[in-house]
C-alpha cells in the first residue's frame, strides 16, 4: 500500500511538472508574441514620427518657396506702380508743356496780328 501511495504521489508530482511545464510554455509563447506586437507598434510609431517630420520638412520647404515667390510678386508690383508713376509724371508734364505751347502760339499770333496791325 505504501509502494501504491508512492507510486500516486509521484504520478500527481510528474502530472503536476508536465502542467507546469505546458504552462511555462504557453507563457513563453505568449510573451514572445507580446514582444513582437510592442516591437511592431514602437516601429510603426517611429514610422509615423518620420512621415511626419518628412511632412513638415516638405511644408517648410513650401512655406520658404511660397514666402521667396511672395516677395518677388510685391518688388515686381512695387517696380511697375514706380513705372506708372513715373509714366503719370511725364504725361502730366507732357499737358503742361503742350498748354503752354498752345498759350505761347496763342499769344505769337496775337503778337504777329498786332505787328501786321502797326506795320499797316
Amino acid at each position: 500500500a505504501a509502494v501504491a501511495e508512492e507510486e500516486a504521489a509521484h504520478r500527481t508530482l510528474l502530472e503536476a511538472r508536465l502542467r507546469y511545464e505546458k504552462s511555462q510554455k504557453r507563457f513563453d509563447s505568449e510573451h514572445q508574441e507580446a514582444l513582437k506586437r510592442a516591437a511592431a507598434a514602437v516601429a510603426e510609431e517611429e514610422a509615423g514620427h518620420r512621415a511626419l517630420l518628412g511632412a513638415r520638412l516638405r511644408y517648410e520647404e513650401s512655406q520658404k518657396r511660397f514666402e521667396s515667390e511672395h516677395e518677388e510678386v510685391r518688388k515686381r508690383a512695387a517696380a511697375v506702380a514706380e513705372e506708372e508713376a513715373a509714366h503719370r509724371t511725364l504725361l502730366e508734364a507732357r499737358l503742361r508743356y503742350e498748354k503752354s505751347q498752345k498759350r505761347f502760339d496763342s499769344e505769337h499770333q496775337e503778337a504777329l496780328k498786332r505787328v501786321a496791325a502797326a506795320v499797316a
